[in-house]
């Protein structure tokens, strides 16, 4: 059973839209836990499920001022967290097929004349994949690289396929800190140009 309903939760909500930051952090502190929950059981990474935390009560901070309309804050709540957690994976999805995209499509077929991925780019992706931790950079190789499908690669690894689809999603979120935010326009471009 999860946690009763703030005491007067309608007041804390007014002082949060008139900026009272102090109403805030005990709205977070009563509701974060269920968040985290939430998110853990789609994301399946803490580094993930605390980002996704961040952002869902620094949304509601944004729309403070609407706060006093909403009555039952729980369930809005629950909407908010529903709505960040689908784009999210959204975003990690398209994220991941243009990794796969860039690695299948480029890096292993070697194409330097790319008038969109110098040879430059190749590689500094090369270098970024070979410095994942080593179990995310076999599953990821197995996988972008070789084509080897997520149950064979658990048999092979011996590993659960979720063990499997945990690292993939570790290492695309390695390899878009490594290369940084540049990196972004060039794997969205690359996506649009070679759809899959």
């Amino acid at each position: 059973m999860g946690k009763p309903a703030l005491y007067n939760e309608r007041e804390l909500l007014i002082s949060i839209a008139n900026d009272d930051e102090l109403a805030f952090h005990s709205l977070y502190h009563h509701y974060r836990n269920k968040v985290v929950t939430i998110a853990y059981k789609v994301l399946q990474s803490e580094p993930e499920v605390l980002d996704a935390l961040q952002e869902i009560f620094l949304k509601i901070w944004i729309i403070r001022a609407k706060l006093p309309a909403i009555d039952n804050f729980n369930a809005y709540l629950n909407t908010i967290t529903r709505n960040h957690l689908s784009n999210r994976l959204r975003k990690r999805l398209y994220e991941e097929m243009a990794l796969s995209a860039i690695v299948r499509d480029k890096i292993s077929d070697g194409q330097e004349d790319d008038p969109i991925l110098s040879r430059q780019l190749h590689d500094i992706l090369h270098n970024a994949i070979r410095r994942l931790p080593l179990q995310q950079k076999k599953v990821f190789e197995l996988s972008r690289l070789e084509g080897v499908k997520q149950n064979d690669i658990a048999a092979q690894l011996h590993i659960s396929r979720e063990t499997v689809k945990r690292h993939l999603s570790e290492a695309a979120r390695n390899l878009r800190n490594m290369l940084g935010s540049d990196m972004t326009a060039v794997i969205l471009l690359i996506l649009i140009s070679y759809p899959q």
